[in-house]
């Protein structure tokens, strides 16, 4: 059912915990990407009270917004080898 890893015979981690991690991974980086996007787009807001600083707090919110993307791209493209069996 699962792909045989060379490098995980080593470990003492299971595939089904690697499944369950992804899983979560991929949860909570969704929630991030969201949370942190949509504060990053509301510089105009933001600038009422910090000024011009607001500007650059949004792309930085931005930018780590598009790395918890990446995660959850990274999370969906291993969920193809380790699947949660229960979901799959």
């Amino acid at each position: 059912m699962y792909p045989r890893i060379p490098w995980l015979a080593y470990t003492r981690a299971s595939l089904p915990s690697l499944a369950a991690l992804n899983l979560v991974s991929l949860h909570v980086s969704a929630f991030l990407f969201v949370y942190l996007y949509i504060l990053s787009a509301m510089p105009v807001t933001r600038a009422q009270k910090r000024d011009e600083k607001a500007w650059k707090e949004c792309k930085w919110l931005r930018i780590l917004a598009g790395f918890f993307e990446s995660v959850m791209i990274a999370d969906m493209i291993l969920w193809t080898w380790f699947p949660v069996p229960n979901l799959a």
